[in-house]
């Protein structure tokens, strides 16, 4: 759309061969252009969803990898990489955009935990025949028994006042019930955290978005 047109705009004025200052000019635009519309695609997936959405095919993979788009830019200033290990492309019933918020808690925690130089760990797989599982796993400091007892409840966070709500682990967990999923933490002080959610391939009842979850969503 409008990147593009500037971009076409700026080669005009360039008129004739760019010199190597202006290629390089060019080239940054083109980057820009297509952050850009990364960031635009991956927004649009992950848009705050209507209270009606409804279950469908989500593929998970896609909404990891949105998700990382998402990140992308704080991933880089943060110096910290992402190792994929998808060993399933099978898709799930459920509502994608809800499972989107899920997949930034967990990636958005791992990234604020991850030291420079670390990497995210991400594994999607198929286990038992009716289920997918994702992990997500980081190389930080871990996370004290103390606070893994907590680490679900509502408004419970530990990050600096007035960096957290609380609600991003409450809220993944509310969502994941609704799926009739499960999500853990597996994590030892100095070892990093590793958070495992498991969700059925076919739900048994299309359950509801809790009350929880649509009042603090309000």
């Amino acid at each position: 759309g409008a990147a593009a047109l500037r971009r076409r705009e700026a080669k005009e004025a360039l008129s004739g061969k760019p010199t190597s200052g202006q290629g390089e000019v060019l080239d940054m635009i083109e980057e820009c252009v297509a952050r850009i519309a990364d960031i635009t695609t991956a927004l649009t997936d992950h848009a705050r969803p209507a209270d009606g959405e409804g279950m469908t095919l989500c593929d998970l993979r896609q909404g990891v990898e949105s998700t990382l788009r998402l990140l992308g830019e704080r991933l880089r200033s943060a110096n910290v990489d992402v190792v994929r290990d998808y060993r399933t492309t099978r898709q799930i019933i459920g509502r994608p955009r809800q499972l989107n918020q899920v997949f930034l808690n967990l990636l958005d925690n791992a990234l604020r935990a991850s030291p420079s130089g670390g990497h995210i760990h991400v594994t999607l797989a198929e286990v038992g025949g009716d289920r997918v599982a994702l992990r997500v796993r980081d190389e930080g400091g871990g996370i004290s028994l103390e606070d893994q007892d907590r680490i679900f409840d509502a408004f419970y966070t530990t990050r600096p006042t007035g960096e957290g709500t609380g609600l991003g682990l409450y809220l993944s967990r509310q969502i994941v019930d609704a799926h009739g999923g499960t999500i853990r933490l597996r994590s030892e002080p100095g070892k990093g955290a590793e958070f495992l959610v498991e969700l059925p391939i076919q739900p048994a009842v299309t359950l509801p978005l809790t009350r929880a979850v649509a009042e603090a969503r309000s």
